[in-house]
């Protein structure tokens, strides 16, 4: 990484990549790029199942301490889990005032705004309490 003043700022920095920076941030992007094409691979009731398993797998580990909290739809108090009859889009981001499924759940939301204890309590029984068709519990 280089350090250089900003030219329009002299109380600013500005910071960029080296080459070989820039050379390791694209080994790195190549490397997982095997993970995509995987995940590509499964079925979409697999990747719904997929990531409601890795939302609950982040969820014990925030519990057990082991890992910061993570910006996830179960723990955004935008999040209303099971809220349509809908089985392919069952959840409603109140954020964006849409209704979405399994699918499209956030480990990482820009939006995220933290559920007070009770609100992540409830949303987090209402999410585990219906699995959907095909997701056995």
């Amino acid at each position: 990484m280089q350090k250089s003043r900003d030219p329009h700022d002299g109380r600013a920095l500005r910071l960029s990549l080296t080459a070989g920076g820039l050379r390791q941030a694209a080994e790195a992007v190549s490397s997982l790029r095997f993970m995509a094409e995987a995940l590509e691979g499964l079925s979409l009731n697999e990747q719904a199942l997929l990531l409601r398993t890795l939302s609950k797998l982040i969820r014990q580990l925030q519990q057990d301490a082991r890992i910061p909290p993570q910006r996830m739809c179960v723990s955004c108090r935008f999040f209303k889990p099971n809220l349509h009859d809908d089985v392919v889009n069952p959840h409603r981001c109140a954020y964006f005032d849409y209704p979405f499924g399994d699918r499209q759940l956030k480990l990482d939301c820009a939006q995220h705004e933290t559920a007070t204890s009770e609100l992540a309590r409830d949303n987090w029984f209402e999410f585990t309490r219906y699995s959907g068709p095909g997701f056995p519990d």
